[in-house]
């Protein structure tokens, strides 16, 4: 489970979402955007630990192997661990750029599904995550925000994977992106 973004404070407290993904025993990578992570730098340190991935969420596509390193320095800063795990959801990288990265030591992800549309409710928001997991490959990774619907949805969608016999890995910098 791939999640990017942090949410809206007044819409959801990231904690209830991270209680819910800890009472079904699933761990998320989440990915924040370089202007989240210092205003964010007390919710990243629950996040970690509370054993789930902090990822970078690349939005620069005309340097993004900066972008990365600038990210990775602040991470480094403010929760004194290494981050290579780096999210390219709604960014189209060229074949060199992410060679760069890679070479620079960053682990690439991109999700495979994203079930999010406009005016979505949680029982939509299920349809659609069951939609796109029925016709993704075999090892996939589902985008997910951080918000009120998909905390919502977060039960049926659990429910859905068990029933199928899905295994949800957690996302580590030392595994290969699926």
């Amino acid at each position: 489970l791939l999640f990017t973004g942090m949410p809206a404070r007044e819409e959801l407290r990231l904690e209830s979402l991270l209680d819910a993904l800890d009472s079904y025993s699933l761990k998320g990578g989440f990915f924040l955007r370089e202007e989240e992570l210092l205003p964010e730098a007390e919710t990243l340190r629950e996040l970690y630990c509370r054993d789930h991935a902090p990822g970078i969420w690349l939005t620069d596509g005309e340097t993004p192997l900066t972008q990365a390193q600038r990210c990775a320095e602040l991470y480094a800063q403010l929760l004194h661990i290494r981050v290579r795990t780096v999210c390219v959801s709604g960014l189209e990288l060229t074949e060199e750029q992410l060679e760069a990265l890679r070479q620079a030591g960053f682990v690439v992800w991109t999700p495979t599904g994203d079930p999010y549309t406009d005016d979505l409710t949680a029982g939509k928001l299920n349809t659609a995550a069951q939609k796109v997991l029925r016709t993704a490959p075999e090892e996939s990774s589902l985008r997910l925000r951080c918000d009120a619907v998909t905390l919502e949805a977060l039960p049926m969608l659990y429910s859905y994977l068990e029933a199928q016999n899905f295994t949800v890995a957690p996302i580590n910098e030392w595994t290969t992106p699926y």
